[in-house]
């Protein structure tokens, strides 16, 4: 017997006197190294790490997709955790603050609380551009995903600092700025800038001055964030304004 065998042998021996058969630890094994992806409603399972044009070939024809607003998030707990955070930073600010500001604070709370999070996988979902460049064609790492497929949207979400979020018809062309006549914010808005969250991941400040004036174009199904200024319990909000975008990246939908 070689060293190679008996080697093997002792393995399976201390498998077996642990409890642990060959079949089992197999189905660990798979266990370990599948990946789950549910595309919209359909769930795929692979027992190799499949390269997103795998994952994207049974419905990438189906419908025209919108790829720039189409989203990959792993699930787990780390965005729900910044969630909850955020929820007791609010919850904390609406117990102290005065009548004026609770109805927004309270109009912002349940925005993040209506949310379904997974966590963004920052990379680009586009089915010809995967098949054409082996760098936009990335395997995936075990785990459970959600993709998520849209055709064009149609919409753009306002929130923050204005007594309730609001969804506009998205028009092309258009700067972010544009979409602010008439929209009303709350006596604590911040009047310099804005924060756009593509629905590609990126977030981008523009400012809304004639000093600072920076033209921005929103995507469709884009979300604006109006921030706070941080004048007003200026520490608490400044932490808001950092970390509501942050979370919005993580928002499926």
């Amino acid at each position: 017997m070689t060293i190679k065998q008996r080697f093997a042998a002792l393995f399976t021996a201390v498998l077996i006197l642990l409890g642990v058969t060959t079949t089992a630890l197999a189905a660990t094994l798979v266990k370990n190294t599948s990946v789950t992806v549910t595309v919209n409603q359909q769930q795929y399972t692979f027992t190799e790490r499949p390269r997103l044009v795998e994952v994207l070939a049974p419905q990438a024809l189906s419908q025209p997709w919108y790829w720039p607003a189409s989203k990959l998030f792993l699930l787990n707990a780390k965005p729900e955790m910044q969630r909850q955070q955020l929820l007791q930073q609010l919850q904390a600010l609406i117990a102290t603050t005065n009548q004026q500001l609770k109805p927004g604070l309270a109009a912002l709370q349940k925005e993040l609380t209506g949310w379904q999070l997974g966590q963004r996988i920052p990379i680009r979902i586009d089915y010809d551009l995967a098949r054409a460049d082996a760098a936009l064609n990335p395997r995936f790492e075990p785990g459970q995903y959600q993709l998520l497929l849209t055709e064009r949207p149609t919409g753009v979400r306002f929130f923050g600092a204005v007594p309730y979020s609001v969804t506009m018809k998205h028009i092309d062309a258009t700067t972010v700025q544009s979409y602010l006549v008439g929209l009303p914010l709350l006596s604590v808005a911040d009047p310099q800038f804005v924060v756009v969250i593509q629905p590609d991941g990126r977030i981008l400040n523009a400012g809304t001055q004639s000093w600072n004036w920076q033209h921005l174009e929103v995507m469709p199904g884009a979300m604006v964030y109006i921030p706070f200024a941080t004048g007003w319990f200026s520490a608490d909000f400044s932490a808001l304004n950092k970390h509501i975008p942050a979370l919005a990246v993580h928002r499926m939908y």
